[in-house]
């Protein structure tokens, strides 16, 4: 108990400081964003120049990202509690996923462990938990393998959704750092995605474990009591 209270004190002192930062950053980023959409509009670039003010719109897209992922783990929206369809809404995030021209010949496959059912969560924001899960495993297959989406119920009764990836894996002593704010062993990640999904699933009263795979890659099992 003692240990949950001082990491939720810790959560809420990153989560200050990462509202701060983020503010910043946009009060930054919103003139830079505006001023090169202006310049695009009125200048006809070619050839080197018309490279590097591509290469601005995508930094400057980035750092948007960046500074959305730090707000949502810093702001703790209230929960709209209502029933949500376990196989309706992962079959559609699938669906989705599966046409995303970022994650190559990836196939995403459903996976259905039990008896189709429902549970009570937030819509908006178990969809996001299930998004975050599911780009993080697909990131990590660098463009080809299977990610597996299943569901089923938990011996005590939960529902458990679980990501099982094929990609390189988690090395065992870093699970226990595995959606830690900032925690990242990705090549430009922010370490953010696996947190906020981590931080609303306990919101929920769930858990998320996180282990390594046997044949390589990684599995994420959320829980919903």
């Amino acid at each position: 108990m003692e240990r949950r209270a001082r990491r939720n004190e810790t959560l809420a002192e990153v989560g200050a400081l990462a509202a701060g930062i983020a503010h910043e950053l946009r009060n930054g980023l919103n003139p830079i964003s505006g001023s090169v959409e202006c310049l695009q509009r009125e200048l006809k670039l070619e050839g080197e120049n018309a490279q590097l003010m591509e290469l601005i719109t995508t930094e400057c897209s980035r750092l948007n990202g960046f500074v959305t992922d730090l707000l949502s783990y810093s702001r703790d929206r209230d929960l709209v509690i209502e029933n949500v369809d376990i196989e309706d809404h992962l079959a559609d995030l699938c669906e989705e996923l599966s046409r995303d021209p970022r994650f190559g010949r990836v196939t995403v496959r459903v996976e259905r462990g039990g008896p189709s059912g429902s549970v009570q969560a937030d819509r908006v924001q178990i969809r996001q938990v299930w998004l975050n899960l599911a780009t993080n495993a697909l990131e990590a297959m660098d463009g080809h393998g299977t990610l597996t989406v299943g569901w089923g119920e938990g011996e005590s009764g939960q529902a458990v959704v679980e990501f099982i990836d094929d990609g390189p894996g988690v090395a065992t002593e870093d699970l226990s750092r595995v959606g830690q704010p900032f925690f990242t062993t990705k090549q430009g990640g922010t370490g953010l995605g696996l947190a906020i999904a981590q931080r609303i699933v306990e919101r929920h009263g769930g858990t998320r474990e996180r282990r390594a795979q046997g044949r390589g890659g990684a599995g994420d099992a959320p829980r919903r009591r």
